[in-house]
């Protein structure tokens, strides 16, 4: 009995002192983390944003789209608007969830598109990120362009052995453009 006592003793002292470390490494990372999450979203807006002389200026808000909250970001320069960003997420991926960024003209075209995070095949389906497959729906609008992969009869280009993942993007500029056109 005191031999089981003292095996929870140090247990119970071993799984105290795991979480108060853990709770400081947190504390500590918490908020160089968050920056740098910052700095990697405001990258993205960069990227699917039109080229302009001066920064525009950025009006933040989110709107809902079939029950989804999509964070919109509304860049301005001079009062006029030069592009929507949605930020739109999807758990369609092969590897799990993938976020993505697109920039949407006033006429409702796509500027660019900007992957935020995936969990996709490295070789595979992480080449979603790259510029040959991203550059494939600058200009592409919601009518006129069937959303889907070529494997599946659409106008999209998939990449080699990542269906999955060339689907999941397809169909999230797809929302994208759909929320944008809806508001």
């Amino acid at each position: 009995m005191k031999e089981q006592m003292k095996l929870v003793l140090v247990l119970s002292m071993i799984c105290l002192v795991s979480g108060i470390l853990m709770a400081l490494v947190y504390n500590v990372t918490a908020e160089p983390i968050a920056r740098a999450r910052e700095a990697a979203r405001m990258d993205a807006l960069r990227q699917v944003l039109p080229p302009t002389a001066a920064a525009p200026k950025l009006e933040e808000s989110t709107i809902t789209y079939e029950g989804q909250e999509i964070p919109v970001v509304y860049a301005r320069y001079d009062g006029q608007l030069l592009a929507t960003v949605l930020q739109v997420k999807t758990a369609e991926g092969y590897g799990g969830d993938i976020e993505l960024m697109a920039g949407i003209l006033p006429d409702g075209s796509i500027q660019g598109i900007a992957i935020l995070d995936h969990k996709e095949t490295p070789g595979l389906g992480a080449h979603i990120s790259g510029r040959a497959f991203l550059d494939l729906f600058k200009g592409r609008k919601l009518d006129g362009t069937i959303w889907k992969v070529k494997k599946e009869g659409g106008d999209i280009d998939e990449i080699t052995a990542a269906t999955v993942s060339s689907r999941a993007v397809v169909d999230a500029v797809r929302i994208a453009l759909a929320a944008n056109s809806a508001e």
